[in-house]
Formats: C-alpha cells, sequence, structure tokens
C-alpha cells in the first residue's frame, strides 16, 4: 500500500472486509460477461446489476459508530489492513476466470477486432469518427496596460481589490496593553497583581488562549474583511451613479443600507447571545455565528463575487500584509440544479414550506432546515418590503424608509423562537407570498439592468479608499472577576470552537472607545484597471499528431433504456465496442437508502476499475501504447441529470485519470435526446483533446537560433481522503497527490504537446509537502527523457492569513515549500525547475476584439496587477481568450489566467537568476517559454472551432472545484462523512500492479 498505516489513530477506523467479503463472494457466483458469439461486435459487462445486488445485502458500515469523520478512506483497521490486498487480488482472479472462461466457450472470437485505428471523417454518427482539425494561421495577439490613455480605447476593463492591513507586528503587544487595561478596569489589590502574573505566564506559552485567539485573528480575518468589501465595491460603485440621471440607483442604496442594518443587527451591544437563537424542525443555529462568515452573502442574487488571491504579499519592515482580487458582480445567474430558474426564485423554492418534501432529495433534514432559517434571516433584511414597484401610487424612495431590523423581531424572531412549527410554516408561506406581491423580482431585474449599464461605461473610475479597523470585541473577555483573578482571561469559546470566535471579530470603520480591546488598521483600494491592444501577434498551424497511429479500445457507458438502445443501434451497429450498461434510476433517492447508495457506488468503483484493467491485460497482449476513449450516454439534460448519471461520469474521470498511468485515456458524455452534429463534433473533440497535438509557427514567428528544444509541465494536486472535523493539528491527515505530466519539444518549429503520463499517491500530511516519492520519480523520469527544464505548477500557496504570529511553518508553501522543491532537485545540476501558480479573474470586454486569443508578458507591465516590494510574488503572464459563453448575464464577464512565481524564499534550493531568466526578464528563453505554455491551452481545447481560441483553464481537470477533486467524492453511508474513491482506487491499483512496468514509463 503507498500509505502505511492503520486504524490506531485519531481518524476515524474504515473497516471494508465485511463489504468485500460480500463482494467477492457474488463476484465468484455470477459471471458479469456476458455469453460472447464469434461474430459479435460487443463484450458486453454487467457490472450494475452485481452492484445492485450487493447493495441490497446486509453490509456492515465501515465507519459504523464514528462522528468525528470529515473524511474516511484509508485508515483501515489493522485486520482490513492484513486482510485487503488479498481481497482485491480475489476479486481481480474471479474476473479474469470469468472473463476467460467465455473466450475459451466460443470458437473464433477475436479480440484483435476491438482494437482498430480512429475512424476520421465527419462526425454525424455517434461511432467515435473525428473530423481532426488541421487549422492554418491561428492568430495571438498582445495586450499591455497604460498610464495616460482614456478608457474609450482599452479592450479591457477590471475592477481590482487591495486589502491592506496595517502594523501586523505590533498585533502582539496591543492584545497585551488591550488586556491589561481590561484588568485594571475589573480588578485592584492583589487580585490584580495575579492576573497579570497569569497574563504574563501565557504570554510565555505558546498553547495558551492568548496565542490562539492570536492564531484565529490571523486565519480568520481575511474572511470578515472580504465581506465588508463587498459592501464597500457596491458603495465604490454607487459613487460613479448620478442620482438625478439613474433614479433606480434607489435599490441599489436600499442594498447597501439593508447590508448595514444587518451588520448593526448582529453587532448589537444591547442584545444577548439568546436573542440570536432561533429554531426550525428541531433545528437550532445562532445568527450571530453564521452571519459573522464571509459566505454568508452569497445566496443573493446580486453581490460582488471577489475572485481567488492573486497575491499575498507582506512588505520587507513586516509591518503590512497586502492581499490581491479582482472583482465581478454576480447578476442572479440561472441554478443549474433547479431546471435553469434565477436564484431568487430558486431560493424562494427552498424557503417555502410546501416544497419541503421535493427538496429533502437533494439535502438530509437537519441541512435544510439550517439553511431555510439562514436564508430567512438573508432575504427578510434585504427583500422584505411594503412597496410595489408596479402601483400606481409608488414613490421609489419608499424603498429606503423600511426598518427592517425592528420588523424582523416584531414579525420573526419571536416566532422562530418558540416551539410552534405550525406558526413557523405559516411565516414561511406568508414571507414567500410578500416577496411575489411586492414584486421584489421586478426590483431585482431594475438593479441588475443598473449595475449592468454602469459596468459598460467606458470612463475610467477613479482610485477609492476605505479605511477600516479589525477590532476584537471585549465581549470575548472574562467578566467574572474571580476568574480573571486566577488567570482565566477569555471565555471558553477560544478554546473550544474557533468558529464562533468570528463573533467577536469586528470590522468597522472606527470602533467605539470601550468596545474593543485590540485593533488593527486596514485600507480598501478600489482601482478601475484597463487593458490595451499592442502590435505583437503571432500565428501559428494547428493539426494532430501521427493519428493514423493510434489505436484504440472503445468503451460505451450506456443507460439501459429503449432510447438508449434505439441511439446504440442507429450509430453504432457496426462499431465493435466494450459496453458497460446501468440503470440510470438506481440512485434515484426513492430509489434507495444512503446506505444502498454508498454501497452502490463502492461496489461499482470497485468491479469498473478491476474490470477494465482485467480487460485491457489482455489487449495488451496484443498490441501496446492503447487510447481507451469512454463515451457515456446520458438521458437527462444539463439541468437535471439523474444522480446515477452523474456517478458513472465521475467514475469515469477517475478511472480514466489512473489509466492514464499506463495507457491514454479520456471520458466524455453525450445527451442522446439531443444529438445534432455540432454537439457530436465538440464531443469528439473533448475525447480525443489528450491526444498529442502539433504547431507549427509561421515563419515570421519561428526563431533562426537554437530555441529551447524540450519544456515539461507538472501539474500537481491534492486531496483529502482522511481528516476530522475539528482538526486543530495542520499537520494530522491523509491525502491523495495527483497530477500529470506534459511534454512539449520543438523539432525546426514543429512544436509537439503530448500527455506523457498522470500519477497519483497517498501520502500523510507530514510527508505530503517536504518528500512526496511519486513527484521525485515523475521528475527522476523526465530527466532521463531528456527534459531539463521543467514548469512545475500548483494551486496558489497563499494561507490567507494575516501572518499576526510571525512563525513560518515549514509547509507554508504547500507544493512550493523550499523543502519539497529541494527534494525534487536533489539528484540533478542541471535541471531548471520554475515553480508556478495560477489565478483566474474576471474582465469586462470594453469593446469588439480584433483577435481571438491575448496574452499580457512584459512583468514589469502586471506589476500594476500585484504590486509587491519584496518581490516574493511576480505576476509574469495574463492570457485570455474572449469567448462568450451562456446566458446573457454569463457572458457579461470574460476570464483572465494569471501566472505568477515566488522569488526569494528558494536562496539554497533554485537559483532566483534561473526564474527571472526564464519567466520574467525579457529574452529567448522567456519568449519560448510563454510560447508554449500559450500553445499548451490551445492543445487543451475541448471543442471544434474554426477559429480556435486558447482554452482559459487547461488545468481544470486537475486543480480547481470541478476537477477530479469533485468527482472523486462521494458520501459514506452516514451521508456526512466524505469518501475518496481516486485514494481508494490508488490503493487498488499498487495492489494490482505494484512494479512501475518500464514500458509504461516509456509509453
Amino acid at each position: 500500500m503507498n500509505y502505511l498505516g492503520s486504524g490506531n489513530n485519531n481518524f476515524v477506523p474504515a473497516d471494508y472486509e465485511d463489504l468485500l467479503n460480500n463482494l467477492l463472494q457474488y463476484v465468484q457466483n455470477h459471471n458479469p460477461f456476458n455469453e460472447l458469439r464469434s461474430q459479435s461486435n460487443r463484450i458486453i459487462v454487467k457490472l450494475d446489476d452485481a452492484a445492485y445486488q450487493i447493495s441490497q445485502q446486509s453490509n456492515a458500515d465501515p465507519i459504523f459508530g464514528s462522528t468525528r469523520g470529515r473524511s474516511a478512506t484509508l485508515n483501515f483497521t489493522p485486520n482490513l489492513e492484513e486482510q485487503f490486498p488479498q481481497q482485491i487480488r480475489q476479486i481481480r482472479d474471479a474476473l479474469r476466470q470469468h472473463f476467460h472462461d467465455r473466450l475459451n466457450a466460443v470458437d473464433g472470437f477475436d479480440l484483435a477486432k476491438f482494437i482498430n485505428p480512429l475512424p476520421q471523417g465527419q462526425s454525424n454518427h455517434l461511432d467515435f469518427t473525428y473530423n481532426f482539425p488541421n487549422v492554418q494561421s491561428v492568430p495571438t495577439a498582445g495586450l499591455e496596460t497604460r498610464e495616460n490613455d482614456v478608457g474609450s480605447n482599452s479592450l479591457l476593463k477590471f475592477h481590482k481589490l487591495t486589502i491592506s492591513v496595517n502594523q501586523i507586528d505590533r498585533f502582539q503587544e496591543q492584545m497585551k496593553q488591550g488586556l491589561e487595561n481590561y484588568l485594571e478596569e475589573q480588578l485592584e489589590g492583589e487580585e490584580l497583581e495575579d492576573a497579570r502574573d497569569a497574563l504574563d505566564n501565557s504570554i510565555e506559552e505558546p498553547t495558551s488562549n492568548f496565542y490562539r485567539l492570536q492564531r484565529i485573528v490571523d486565519t480568520e480575518s481575511l474572511g470578515k474583511l472580504k465581506r465588508e468589501a463587498k459592501i464597500c465595491y457596491l458603495e465604490y460603485l454607487q459613487e460613479n451613479i448620478d442620482p438625478q440621471s439613474y433614479p433606480d440607483v434607489v435599490y441599489l442604496q436600499d442594498l447597501i443600507r439593508r447590508l448595514r442594518a444587518m451588520e448593526e443587527y448582529i453587532n448589537d451591544p444591547e442584545k444577548t447571545e439568546s436573542d440570536y437563537e432561533v429554531s426550525y424542525c428541531d433545528e437550532t443555529i445562532n445568527y450571530k455565528d453564521w452571519f459573522s462568515r464571509s459566505e454568508s452573502l452569497d445566496a443573493l442574487p446580486i453581490i460582488p463575487i471577489l475572485s481567488d488571491s492573486l497575491g499575498e504579499t507582506t512588505s520587507q519592515d513586516g509591518t503590512k500584509r497586502t492581499f490581491t482580487f479582482g472583482l465581478k458582480i454576480k447578476f442572479g445567474n440561472p441554478v443549474q440544479a433547479r431546471g435553469g430558474e434565477d436564484v431568487f426564485q430558486y431560493y424562494l423554492n427552498i424557503i417555502d414550506p410546501s416544497n419541503w418534501e421535493a427538496n429533502l432529495q437533494e439535502s438530509d433534514r437537519e441541512t435544510l432546515a439550517r439553511k431555510i432559517l439562514r436564508l430567512l434571516f438573508l432575504y427578510y433584511f434585504v427583500f422584505a418590503t411594503n412597496s410595489n414597484p408596479t402601483a400606481k401610487d409608488y414613490r421609489i424612495n419608499s424603498e429606503l424608509e423600511y426598518e427592517v431590523g425592528r420588523r424582523f423581531d416584531e414579525t420573526i424572531r419571536e416566532v422562530f423562537q418558540s416551539n410552534d412549527e405550525e406558526r413557523k410554516k405559516s411565516i414561511l408561506r406568508g414571507f414567500v407570498r410578500g416577496l411575489e406581491k411586492y414584486k421584489v423580482a421586478e426590483k431585482i431585474k431594475r438593479l441588475r439592468n443598473l449595475l449592468q449599464r454602469l459596468l459598460k461605461r467606458k470612463e475610467i473610475f477613479s482610485n477609492r479608499y476605505f479605511n477600516k479597523e479589525i477590532g476584537v470585541r471585549r465581549g470575548i473577555l472574562q467578566d467574572d472577576s474571580e476568574n480573571l483573578a486566577e488567570g482565566s482571561l477569555f471565555k471558553d469559546v477560544v478554546s473550544e470552537n474557533p468558529k464562533k470566535c468570528l463573533r467577536y471579530i469586528t470590522v468597522q470603520d472606527v470602533h467605539p472607545s470601550g468596545m474593543t480591546f485590540c485593533q488593527l488598521p486596514v485600507t480598501f483600494k478600489f482601482e478601475d484597471v484597463r487593458y490595451y491592444q499592442t502590435s505583437q501577434e503571432e500565428t501559428f498551424n494547428l493539426a494532430y499528431s501521427n493519428i493514423n497511429q493510434v489505436h484504440a479500445v472503445p468503451i460505451l457507458i450506456p443507460p439501459n433504456s429503449d432510447s438508449s438502445r434505439t441511439t446504440s443501434k442507429n450509430h453504432l451497429a457496426q462499431t465493435h465496442l466494450v459496453v458497460f450498461p446501468y440503470n440510470n434510476r438506481r440512485l434515484d433517492a426513492n430509489a434507495c437508502t444512503k446506505s444502498q447508495q454508498f454501497i452502490y457506488r463502492f461496489a461499482m468503483s470497485l468491479l469498473f476499475y478491476i474490470t477494465l484493467r482485467v480487460l485491457l491485460d489482455e489487449f495488451d497482449k496484443i498490441k501496446k501504447h492503447l487510447f481507451i476513449p469512454m463515451l457515456r450516454f446520458h438521458e437527462g439534460d444539463e439541468q437535471n441529470p439523474s444522480p446515477s448519471e452523474e456517478f458513472m461520469a465521475d467514475l469515469s474521470k477517475v478511472t480514466a485519470h489512473l489509466l492514464n498511468q499506463r495507457y491514454r485515456s479520456n471520458s466524455q458524455g453525450i445527451r442522446i435526446r439531443d444529438i445534432n452534429s455540432f454537439k457530436l463534433r465538440n464531443a469528439f473533440a473533448s475525447l480525443y483533446s489528450v491526444l498529442p497535438q502539433t504547431f507549427q509557427l509561421q515563419p515570421s514567428s519561428h526563431r533562426q537560433d537554437s530555441p529551447l528544444d524540450k519544456l515539461a509541465l507538472v501539474v500537481v494536486s491534492s486531496l483529502e481522503s482522511d481528516g476530522l472535523r475539528s482538526n486543530r493539528d495542520r499537520d494530522l491527515g491523509i491525502y491523495t497527490l495527483f497530477g500529470e505530466a506534459i511534454g512539449i519539444t520543438n523539432q525546426q518549429g514543429d512544436i509537439q504537446i503530448k500527455m506523457l503520463r498522470t500519477f497519483s499517491q497517498n501520502y500523510s500530511k507530514q510527508e505530503l509537502y517536504r518528500e512526496p516519492s511519486i513527484l521525485g520519480d515523475v521528475v527522476q523520469n523526465l530527466y532521463k527523457k531528456g527534459y531539463r527544464h521543467i514548469l512545475y505548477i500548483a494551486q496558489a500557496p497563499y494561507s490567507n492569513n494575516l501572518n499576526l504570529t510571525q512563525v513560518r511553518e515549514e509547509t507554508q508553501f504547500y507544493f512550493m515549500s523550499p523543502q519539497l522543491i529541494a527534494f525534487l532537485m536533489r539528484d540533478f545540476e542541471d535541471i531548471y525547475i520554475y515553480p508556478i501558480f495560477f489565478n483566474k479573474y474576471y474582465v469586462r470586454k470594453s469593446q469588439g476584439l480584433h483577435s481571438t486569443s491575448y496574452s499580457l508578458q512584459d512583468t514589469r507591465n502586471l506589476f500594476n496587477l500585484v504590486k509587491d516590494p519584496s518581490q516574493q510574488v511576480v505576476v509574469f503572464f495574463n492570457l485570455f481568450n474572449g469567448i462568450t459563453v451562456g446566458k446573457s448575464d454569463e457572458r457579461f464577464y470574460n476570464g483572465v489566467m494569471s501566472y505568477s512565481t515566488l522569488l526569494n524564499i528558494y536562496p539554497e534550493v533554485l537559483s532566483d537568476r534561473s526564474i527571472r531568466e526564464g519567466l520574467i526578464y525579457n529574452g529567448s528563453l522567456k519568449q519560448d517559454i510563454l510560447r508554449y505554455l500559450t500553445l499548451y491551452h490551445f492543445f487543451r481545447l475541448e471543442r471544434t472551432q474554426k477559429q480556435p481560441k486558447l482554452k482559459l483553464d487547461p488545468y481544470e481537470h486537475i486543480i480547481g472545484d470541478e476537477s477530479l477533486r469533485k468527482n472523486s467524492l462521494f458520501y459514506h453511508m452516514d451521508g456526512r462523512t466524505l469518501f475518496n474513491n481516486l485514494a481508494f482506487l490508488t490503493e487498488v491499483n499498487s495492489i494490482l500492479y505494484p512494479q512501475v512496468r518500464r514500458q509504461e514509463e516509456n509509453s
């Protein structure tokens, strides 16, 4: 096993022995392979029946009795750890024997017929045919920022937020002084001296509550600042609107007013903790706790959204910490989970008690009740009204007169603090009717139109600064003199629940005297940044490489239905296929319990992967270096996919990643109820996007001197497999490290890009960012293949901390940590590794585009994006593709990919000079690297286009919310603890294939 450990630790012990025994017994007694016929062009494998039958048996819960786990996958009990390898091999052997039995039972069945070159031609049928493009003269153009140009000339506009937290080096001193002042107010004499001694002792003890509170402020304050910044951004936009010309600005003023009223309500000093506690359907929440979080506003239909952090920097003297973000407005885009209805209606449907049973199909009772309580508070404060914009006597300024806080107490809070559940339901129904009666949706529409008109304006907005303070409220301190004298300075919440401490951290313009005992000054800066097109342009030709030499074993994953069978008959009758049919209603909420859902997913995952490997072992004997395209049929539409179809999509993507360690594989779905040639072309463009491609530079772009002939990309990410819900020890956890290696070669201007391999392995958190052996093996293999320059791309190494503790952990930079980089380079003197991370932010097109793809690569020009005087974080490259997709709201913004690197943190590991020459200083090496990186974005394009545009995020399958990090997870029987399927199947793979084969590394 990759991860050697057992359940004798703090994690949830996982015991799959009973489940695996039941699975093995079933497989030994039932052959899932359909009988084969000599002339048949199908190998049909019925795993769905096996997974379903096993799910109907009595199976012991693998994590029975545990409530501590956030995730539980690999922390095997000692007995399972001993039995697991044998059980996996026995399942593999049983499946292999069943397949051989079918082969031996018929004469003349030719497996070789299932291995064929890819059919080339127009994609008019689902027969895996694709017209592999050969595109001429694809252009890319340049961008730049300018100090003294006008907005009407700009191509793109971008609103940037910089949050600067000052005096971070004095925070500990301020905490101590504030506590001393508080003690002097509360105590005197010997009690005061005893309390002072206790304070001094706590400062000497790193595990004390003094340092625990400091760490809480350090790690949790940015969320509070981001929440405040969203409201300030609305104020910034309001300042750029003339009320005389745009009377609908009242709706923006009212939104700001109500968000401020919510803040005042939550922080009302006259309210006790119990005043914020409400309940519904036996679930209780505290509004003060929830609405202290930064994400508490995200359910609103119109609200600013901050991008991922574009940079985190600390000043050279250690006094200031700065965070940079991009900004955009959420405009109430459709929620795909509910048939594409808008955000406002989607959440009203959740609040409406008549939809309770329907909503339970997507959530458990506890989660749904808590969500309703949160939405009620948020939507009441923002939308409750008695003004109808369609009424004849409507006064638009009446929107500003509704006293939302007082009315909430009078009409809502008292009822939801009682036990009268029927009255609560009546209130909810009446609230939904009221929002419909007073045409709130119309007000939202007017506000959306106003903001969109504002953001389309070409003039450049002036910079705007907001000065704020982070404060820690005195309410977190003990108010009992006896406790204070005995050295108990803080309430129990500090040691028991860091999230509940959020209620005591506040952000205001200036805190009134006596409210807080320590503060940090903060500045928000909003900027309107513009990008302009340059005269720089390059062109290239694009074609797939040696496509005639690719041999594939096509896999079909169809639902068992009449429409699916008809589609297969009409499109695939002559195609040799390995088919894994399944019932796409198995996982419907009304068809099985949560326990049965987990067992089905577990069994299907294990059987699907092992069966594919059994089959591929047989095909491998006939031909090497196979391509495994997996095509899925889906009956559901994008808004209403069945849970089974979603699961099979996730499973096929996880399986494809594992198969790519030895073969080449990809997975793609097609919705069979709405097939057309355009969708077929895009589906197969996506399916075949992992195959090698060649880019030929136009003569004007081709360097005559010796270019960089080889460049590799190593992309890496991770996902927790075992962890606790409350885990203060950051070094605890089991994680799956996974990623891929890409090779780029240049032969006289012909640049070939191909996937070399994927990888995955499981590690303890302590190993993950120090010496993960799989990454060392990947780099060593690249070196053997002649690669000396490696772009090492990982998740942004941002902590979101204020750096108040001034303690730098070994793993501070995660996959970019100096220790890990040193490990990768330990055996090589002539290798160059370039640590790279990326973020996305959003821009608005100011005018029509003259090209299809744009890049900004002058590093000095990019200093306008993230300004770091210490130059630890340097943004060196931006890419923009101009693609607009979706409906009008979704098309309002376009994404930009921003690449950054780290300097001055690898003095004994990497030469900063090599990083500067490869990524920052203008020169031939940087020109080659950025050109290859740009072409990699085109390589990852997954749609057919007459004029290809680069794919904005070519790493989304490895890094990001919709990547393998999402595809790999499903819930255990309890519906709360996550199971990491990639981690589990990685362990299965290490048992079935314990040795890395030479031909696998050379494929």
